[in-house]
């Protein structure tokens, strides 16, 4: 007697519940990944926005060099002069202004950090700063302190340029001195990864980008930026 084979039902895809399954390990991956992938990404804008720094921070020592150790004008928006540093007016070229030339790339983008919205600007003067980093005002040729780099002292501690928080950030000027009042500019902390834990302006713990007025970049805490010692050149 010949058995008959014994037909197999051949399983052609998945059940909806296999479906479902695979689906929700899908979901549950994605979800772990995404703070990781995110921070990642912010970690690549800061070492860009670090990069523009010292760019801009080469560029003021070269600056310097050809000027006789003088640094450009701050920038405010109390006038417009052919010294200031950036010329960030809609009115103005950029290109045109004291330091572009001596920066080594064309591109305007080393003026702005990428994780910076210019169209996210709270405080607005006269008009919107299109930028993301100031000059340190005491470090100004048209400001109170008026160095030279041969005068400044200690010049890898001393921040010559920041990245400004956007609430405060509204012209190309930086005024670490006034802390505490409102008109304090704060340096950015867009870029760390720990919360703020006391509001923008308090946070001394967390940190953003500065450069140095030997030219070199840093990632510094907001207590840095506070301390004299760190911002008054001739200190």
């Amino acid at each position: 007697m010949v058995r008959q084979p014994i037909s197999r039902r051949v399983r052609s895809g998945f059940t909806l519940v296999e479906l479902l399954v695979v689906i929700g390990i899908i979901a549950l991956l994605i979800s772990i990944l995404l703070p990781s992938l995110s921070r990642a990404r912010e970690q690549g804008k800061q070492v860009k926005c670090l990069s523009n720094l010292r760019q801009l921070g080469m560029a003021l020592v070269t600056y310097t060099n050809e000027n006789k150790g003088r640094y450009p004008f701050h920038a405010d928006i109390g006038g417009m002069y052919p010294e200031d540093w950036i010329f960030w007016q809609a009115s103005r070229d950029l290109k045109d202004s004291a330091l572009y030339r001596h920066v080594g790339s064309s591109d305007p983008e080393v003026f702005r950090c990428p994780s910076d919205d210019p169209l996210n600007r709270p405080r607005v003067l006269t008009e919107p700063y299109r930028y993301t980093y100031t000059l340190n005002y005491l470090f100004a040729s048209n400001g109170p302190r008026k160095p030279t780099f041969a005068t400044v002292r200690n010049a890898t501690a001393k921040i010559v340029l920041a990245e400004e928080d956007e609430t405060s950030l509204d012209d190309g000027n930086w005024h670490p001195q006034l802390v505490g009042s409102n008109v304090e500019n704060f340096l950015a902390i867009r870029h760390d990864r720990r919360p703020a834990q006391n509001g923008v302006g308090f946070d001394d713990e967390s940190r953003g980008n500065a450069a140095f007025a030997d030219g070199h970049g840093s990632f510094i805490s907001r207590r840095e930026s506070r301390d004299p010692a760190h911002y008054d050149p001739l200190k």
